[in-house]
Order: structure tokens, then sequence, then C-alpha cells
């Protein structure tokens, strides 16, 4: 095929050229064919000896034909016996007198536009030429106010489909085609699949682009006039989004995660209830958006402080977006490999734990990336959980610890040790401590080679005091169940330690976390 390209002549094409202004892809394909099918035809001029042959239209209108069984049945090939109906009903009348049936297939398989597979199946050299015979026909269909017989609403085309219908059918009709089909409430969605393309392509304006629930995932619709569109409930996963205009445009219950819009007006859309988990907002302006009950979770804002309004970004359901230029940026690298002892998934597998030895990693799950890695067990950690609402992590370790984590900024908030078969102690990075039951000997600190027991440093370090029972514990006072479900004991009146801490002597025994253990 390429060197059927090559081959075309530079004077037919810089002729195509200078009566239109440039060579779309429908003109190449179109020089491309005819070279095709005359070097077929001359290949095959008759001899004294050669069956009767058929002529270049001949041979488009078969090849045509067989393309348009295979648009609408979705098929790369037929069988040798579809071949033969297709090209009966194709040329019947046309060749009756000099070629048989059997002659006439086989001049078709065998030159023409088609190569033979596996299995006796008939397919073209390339899915290109049969998305372009499609498309002249839609076209010209079209362009003579006739019913496109479902080509174009059957039937979701590739962006080199789209682009050949354009060239072919010119820039009004297919203009005209797109309004009509967004104007259709029953339109099928590969129609208002097919309009789209045809709309960013031809860079239509002015159209109130009706897209409620359509399937988007992944499309590049940049460029695209979406003022005022109707995207409820669209999917529109990992879409791309460049120079975008979404103004006052309908997103309630959009699924936008993974997407990318860079250089987007969000101004007065309405992102209520809409997903944006992990996308990427770059340049955006937002004033006067709606954005009630939306989730952002791992959403990163770039260089839009200056055109988001500040109620936006102060409200609760962006605490979670990372802010570039409010956020404080940390390294995060990725600790050697070693053996995985445990994991756990976040409440809705959003987030995986993973520890390797003594280091926990947070980690996206689809990308694998690792987001933060959480340290300060002294010892392997074997069992982890997350909280019901996937905000802390709780995570036990060989060193007899229980230790609780805030996901989201990799603080610890709560450390639980049980040194002892008869008692437990709890301890907050600000130094306060709770003890519970008999430590004598076990719960000590140390200051070089001196070693102070509980209560000798009160008062002479900031922040080092025994809490009383009664006392909150940051981070936990007012989640009771947090407190049940994570630590496996309600702090507060809890005798018994939440971790099965080894005795010295079986320091090799396996420790376990166990979730709501009375």
């Amino acid at each position: 095929m390429l060197s059927f390209i090559a081959a075309l002549d530079e004077t037919e094409l810089r002729a195509v050229r200078a009566s239109g202004g440039g060579i779309s892809s429908a003109d190449l394909y179109e020089k491309l064919i005819d070279k095709w099918l005359r070097y077929e035809v001359n290949r095959r001029l008759p001899s004294p000896s050669a069956v009767p042959d058929l002529n270049v239209d001949q041979l488009r209108q078969a090849v045509t034909a067989l393309a348009l069984h295979l648009w609408r049945s979705a098929q790369g090939d037929v069988e040798l016996s579809r071949l033969e109906e297709t090209t009966r009903l194709a040329l019947d009348g046309l060749v009756r007198d000099r070629l048989d049936p059997e002659q006439a297939v086989h001049v078709i398989g065998s030159g023409s536009l088609l190569v033979r597979g596996d299995a006796d199946r008939f397919g073209f050299v390339h899915a290109s030429v049969m998305e372009y015979l499609v498309a002249l026909e839609a076209a010209s269909l079209l362009r003579n106010g006739r019913p496109t017989d479902g080509l174009l609403t059957g039937r979701e085309m590739s962006p080199l489909m789209a682009d050949f219908f354009c060239g072919a059918a010119g820039q009004p009709e297919a203009e005209a085609w797109t309004r009509a089909v967004n104007d259709d409430t029953a339109a099928s969605d590969a129609a208002r699949a097919n309009a789209l393309q045809i709309t960013r392509r031809l860079r239509v304006r002015g159209i109130r682009l009706r897209l409620a629930g359509q399937d988007l995932r992944r499309q590049d619709l940049s460029g695209l006039d979406l003022r005022f569109a109707d995207l409820t409930g669209a999917d529109l996963r990992g879409v791309r989004l460049h120079d975008a205009d979404l103004t006052g445009a309908n997103l309630t219950g959009a699924r936008l995660g993974d997407a990318v819009l860079d250089t987007v007006m969000l101004d007065r859309a309405d992102l209520r209830g809409a997903d944006l988990t992990g996308a990427r907002l770059i340049r955006v302006t937002m004033h006067d958006t709606a954005i009630e009950t939306s989730t952002w979770h791992r959403t990163a804002l770039l260089g839009s402080r200056s055109t988001v309004d500040e109620q936006i970004l102060a409200a609760p359901e962006l605490s979670g977006v990372a802010v570039v230029g409010r956020d404080p940026v940390e390294i995060m690298v990725k600790p050697p490999g070693g053996q995985i002892r445990a994991v756990a998934f976040s409440p809705r597998a959003t987030l995986l734990a993973a520890a390797s030895g003594p280091v926990i990693m947070i980690i996206e799950p689809r990308a694998g990336h690792t987001l933060r890695t959480l340290t300060g067990h002294a010892g392997d950690v074997r069992s982890m959980a997350f909280s019901p609402d996937g905000r802390l992590l709780a995570s036990a370790g060989a060193d007899g610890s229980t230790r609780l984590w805030e996901v989201r900024s990799g603080d610890l908030l709560v450390t639980m040790m049980s040194p002892s078969a008869h008692g437990w102690c709890l301890v907050l990075p600000d130094g306060g401590y709770k003890l519970v039951g008999d430590l004598a000997g076990a719960f000590s600190w140390v200051i070089r080679e001196c070693v102070f027991g509980p209560g000798e440093l009160d008062g002479f370090l900031p922040g080092v005091r025994r809490l009383d029972d009664s006392d909150p514990i940051p981070h936990l006072d007012g989640c009771p169940a947090v407190s049940r479900t994570v630590l496996g004991i309600p702090l507060e009146t809890r005798r018994e330690p939440a971790v099965d801490a080894p005795r010295p002597s079986e320091r090799d025994r396996r420790r376990r976390w166990r979730p709501g253990h009375r």
C-alpha cells in the first residue's frame, strides 16, 4: 500500500492541491484507490486466452458494496460465499453477458483492493480503505439529499473515517448533519459520537451539545465549544480537554476520573455530584462553579489559584485537592524492594497499603505510584487495616506496637504498645501518654544513659505528661467508632492490649492485630 502512495503522480497531487488549497485525506485516498484499481485492470489486459475482465468502475462498485456490508455487520472479512453474493448483487445486469458469477468473484478476490486470509476469508488490504469507501458513500447520499441508511448512525467512526467524511461531504453538509443529530433526542449513541467527532474536526461553534450519559472515555475533546453543553452523567474518564470552553456546562454526576483539563473554562459550570478522582486541572478558571457533593480525591490543581474563586478553594469538597503553590511539596523516594509482608486496601480500593519490613508504602494501585511512605516501626509490619472512611490506617508490627496514621498527610497520630502481659501504653507524637495496668520496669524514657520512669519527666519537657483516662485522644476525639474499629478497643475504657504482643522469648511468633477485638 505504501508503494502505491509513493508512486502517486506529483503533477496530479499538485493539481488537487491547487484546486482546493490543500490535500485532504479523502483526496489522497481517492487518488490511491483509483491508481490501485487501474493498475489491477491494466495488469489483466485481455489476451487471446484471457477471460473477460471488469473495468475500473465495475471493480469499484463491487468493492464498495463489500465495504458497506462489512461496515454494517461490524466484520473485518467475509467468507467466499458471502463475497459471491455481494458481487452478484452489486454487478447483476452489468456483466452477466461477459462473466459468470465464479469468474466475477475470482476477479474481485484476486484483482482489486482485497486480500485473502485464513479459511478462504476475504477482507480489505487495510481497514482504512473500507472506511474511506463507506465515508464516500455516506457523503454522496447526504449531498444528494438521500437517507444515509444507518452508515453514520449504526457504528462509531474512527478519527480517520470522520476526516474522510468531512473531506468528501464538505463543511456545509457535514455541519448541517451534526446539528440535526444534536437536535434529535432519539439519536443513537453512535450517531452522537460521530457528530461529536465531526464537530471537533470542523470546529463547529454555537451548538449546545447534548451529550448526557455518553461514553466519552479517553477521547481527545480539545478545542470543542462545550458552552452550556449537557454532559449530565457522561463518562469522561481519562479524557483530554485542552483549550476548551465549558462555561455553563451541566456536568452533574459526570465521571471525570483521571481526566486532564488544560486551559479550560468552567465558569458557572455545574459539577454537583461529579467525580474528579485523579484528575489534573491545569490553568482552569472556576468562577461561580457549583461543586456541592462532588469528589476530588487525588485531584491536582496547577496554575489556577488566581483563576479559581477563594470560596471554591475553601470548600470541604476540595479539602484533599493538591493545590500547587498553596500546599507544601514533599520529595517522595520509593524504598528499596523487599518482601511484602502485609497489604490492605482502602474501602473504595483507591489506595493500597503495602508493608516491606518496617516501612509502609501508600500506593495508587492503578498506576502503581508510591504516594507516601510511613516510617516509625522498629520491626517488620505484619498487619494493617484502613478505617471505614479511609482516612486512617492502623498498622501492627513485630516491635509489639500498633500505630495509627493519617493517610493523607502521613502523620503518626497514636502509638499503642503492650510491653507487658499486665498492661499497655499509648503514646502521642507530642509526648503525651496513657498507661493502663502494671508496667513497672516495662515502660520508661531514656536520655543518653539515664533511664526515667513514668512521671519523672512530666513538667520538664514540653508535652510530656501522663494523660488521665478522661482526657480525649487528639484526632480521635468525637470518633469513638474509629477508635473501636481501627485500634480494636475503646481507648477510654479498655483495659486489655490491642495487639497480641509476644514475650521476649517469643520474638519469632507472628503478631496479629485483631480489628474489633475485645
